[in-house]
């Protein structure tokens, strides 16, 4: 799975300085024996949105999902049982109703597939019957080789969007008040592991409702680790865990 935060790439020596980048929109189907591909065989009606990810050194990912189904219930047993799954928090409580956030341990070829096709995969990623939807940015070459040796391997791949990507002009996109939360959050430790700080504590800074506040944060770092991820493939060396706060 991952995110506007990814798993960073080893930079190659021998790629071109500047390499085109195309964003894809894609849809695939949940492998079989992916840990999160039982939870949706499991719960087949049921939206899984993941909003935010955060790789932990060395092996983990901590992970915020917001969970959509038809009928109340609380997610956390499910979740835990999730293989690689070592602690679940419901988030409900703060205002944030269907939210979920999960310490895991993915599978071991997951890096190594981002790694192989120089791949970016950006949040929010929603899984629904059993189909991720999710945005990607990479080569052209690698995007198709991508889906060819996805379907080789039984895979159901579908583009079903494709744009150039616009990585750096993504920081001049932000909007002042989209700047200034941004910045707030990140000098006010709101992305380290652990947080210092919440939601409720930025909110009532800019004196703003914490939902309005919350989807302008979201915005605002989607483009930046767009622009972020634009870099550590285009500039050879810039790493992108050196544009986000240090933990």
């Amino acid at each position: 799975m991952s995110s506007g935060s990814k798993f960073p790439i080893r930079a190659k020596a021998t790629t071109p300085a500047r390499t085109p980048l195309v964003e894809a929109r894609i849809r695939l189907r949940f492998p079989r024996g992916f840990p999160f591909g039982q939870f949706m065989e499991r719960n087949p009606d049921v939206e899984f949105l993941l909003v935010n990810r955060i790789p932990v050194p060395p092996h983990h990912i901590v992970a915020e999902v917001q969970i959509r189904s038809p009928t109340e219930r609380n997610w956390v047993a499910e979740l835990r049982a999730v293989p690689g799954v070592e602690s679940v928090q419901s988030l409900e409580s703060s205002g944030r109703p269907g939210m979920y956030r999960y310490k895991w341990r993915p599978p071991p070829y997951l890096p190594i597939l981002l790694e192989k096709y120089d791949l970016i995969g950006f949040v929010p990623m929603t899984v629904t019957n059993g189909y991720i939807s999710l945005n990607i940015a990479l080569s052209k070459s690698r995007l198709m080789k991508f889906v060819r040796d996805g379907r080789a391997r039984g895979f159901e791949i579908k583009i079903l969007e494709l744009r150039p990507f616009r990585g750096p002009e993504e920081f001049g996109g932000l909007t002042p008040k989209q700047r200034a939360r941004f910045q707030a959050a990140v000098e006010s430790g709101y992305f380290d592991v652990p947080r210092r700080t919440t939601l409720d504590d930025l909110a009532g800074r800019f004196a703003v409702r914490k939902s309005a506040f919350a989807e302008s944060l979201a915005l605002a770092r989607r483009k930046v680790l767009l622009a972020a991820g634009r870099i550590l493939l285009a500039e050879q060396g810039a790493m992108l865990r050196n544009l986000l706060p240090q933990r």
